[in-house]
Formats: C-alpha cells, structure tokens, sequence
C-alpha cells in the first residue's frame, strides 16, 4: 500500500502546478488527502480511467481548501524538515485506509444480514397438502391450483405421484407455468409415469401473473366409466421473494409506513 501512496504523491508532484500564495499541509489533513487520493487511484483504476487524462485529484484538495500547488509545495517541505519525514503521514493513510475498510466491512457484514433477514422472514408456503387422491373424473379439480398474484422470486415446487393405470392407454400430463399479459412463461410440461418425485424451482418476474400448476390432466379426451387411481403427496409450493421485494415487505412489516394525511397506515406486509 505505501508504494502506491507514493506513486499517487509522484503523480501529484509531476502534474500540478499553480502561481498562488504557498500553504503547508498539517500532517493530519494531509495522510486525509493521501487516503481519499488512494481510494480515489483504486476506484479510477477499476473504471479504467487514465490518470494522466483527468484531474481527478483536484475535488479532494479543494474539498479540504488547498489546492495542487498547496499538496506540491507541502510535499517538497518534508525534505527540508529533520523532525518530519513524509513516511509518517504515509503510514498515517494507511492507518486510516484500514479504518476505513473495517467500517465498510461491518457495513456490508450488517446488509448482508438484513438482507438474509429479509428474504427468511420473506419465505411463504403457499400450498401443503399431504395427499390428495382422484377417484372420479370430477376430482381433476383437485389437481389444478392457480396461484396470484405473483410477486417476483422463486417458487420452489415439490410433490410426489403414484399411479396404477396404464399410462400408455391413458396418458397424463403435469403442467407448470406462469401466466403474463404475453401468454405462458417458463412452461413444463411431462408425461405422468407410475411414481415420479418431482423438485423444481421457477422463477418470476415481473410480467407474470399467475402460477398455473396442472397435474394429472389426461391427454386424451373422452375418458369415461374407468377406474381412476391418482394420487398426490406431500405437495408443497414455497415462495422465495427476490431480495428487493423481501427488504421492502420487510420495511413495511416493521415500520408503519403514513400513506396518506388522513392517518391511513400500511400495517401488513405487501407479501
């Protein structure tokens, strides 16, 4: 870190240059100006901006209330000092850089909760049925859940099914999708076999709608006067919101939030 404090202190001896009145730097405000200069170096670096093209030092020093020549002149001081060395204020920056990056560190430590906080608290079970059997045609009904609305995230979908028909004479299909203003998203669709163990996640955005989930339709029509044996266990739909949404519901649940003058409060999560 020190030599590239001092290649930012080579650039700023090498490129500006002024005709005011001199003004020597504190060593405190300086190792400041050498901090902020370095984290700006870092940033610039990352954006590829090229230092030579852009005075982009000048902000930092007049944020402090010197200028160029003022970092200049007080830089070529330390050289005619014998009690002050220029490695101490160096050393002073990188102090403060360090500061600095723990206190960013436990920020970002404390969104990372919040955030992790926010979708737990977010995750909804939509549907938990432990067995549902279709004996009759009429228990098809049973089997066609429809979901809305539908909020951004994932929707984790889970199930097991049994069948002792013959699937080749009557075939069944599973569907799942969402439904937009456009039509079906993210459709899946599958032919039904005698045992399936079905884990899937979908993901909506925006545009969808509605969830449609479809299960053991049979593909042919016409079926009639037929034993059915269908059934459905352990069927679980569970929500996931997208981060985004999670921090809001979240917000809205813990803070009542005054919508309008009259005292009218959002009280419930939007989820």
């Amino acid at each position: 870190m020190s030599r590239k404090i001092v290649t930012i202190l080579t650039i700023l001896l090498l490129t500006f240059a002024g005709c005011r009145k001199r003004v020597v730097i504190s060593n405190d405000e300086l190792a400041e100006i050498f901090k902020e200069a370095f984290i700006t170096n870092v940033y610039a670096s990352q954006k590829n901006v090229h230092l030579d093209s852009l005075l982009i030092y000048e902000p930092i020093f007049s944020k402090h209330g010197y200028t160029a020549e003022d970092v200049r002149y007080t830089i070529g001081q330390f050289s005619k000092k014998k009690s002050a060395a220029l490695g101490t204020v160096i050393r002073k920056a990188e102090q403060l850089i360090q500061q600095e990056a723990s206190v960013y560190a436990r920020k970002v430590e404390i969104l990372d909760t919040i955030r992790n906080v926010a979708i737990r608290e977010g995750r909804r079970v939509l549907i938990n049925d432990s067995l549902t059997e279709m004996k009759k045609l009429r228990d098809s009904v049973k089997f066609r859940h429809v979901i809305e609305p539908v909020y951004p995230g994932d929707y984790r979908i889970s199930y097991e099914s049994f069948t002792e028909e013959n699937t080749e004479k009557y075939p069944r299909e599973n569907s799942i999708y969402f439904e937009g203003p456009l039509g079906q998203k993210h459709a899946h669709q599958f032919m039904v076999r005698h045992h399936d163990r079905f884990q899937r996640t979908f993901t909506a955005d925006s545009t969808c709608k509605k969830l449609i989930i479809n299960l053991g339709a049979y593909k042919k029509k016409g079926v009639r006067d037929k034993k059915i044996n269908f059934k459905i266990k352990d069927l679980e739909v569970e929500y996931i919101p997208t981060e985004e949404v999670a921090i809001d519901s979240l917000f809205e649940r813990l803070f009542k939030i005054p919508v309008f003058d009259d005292g009218w409060y959002i009280e419930k999560d939007s989820i």
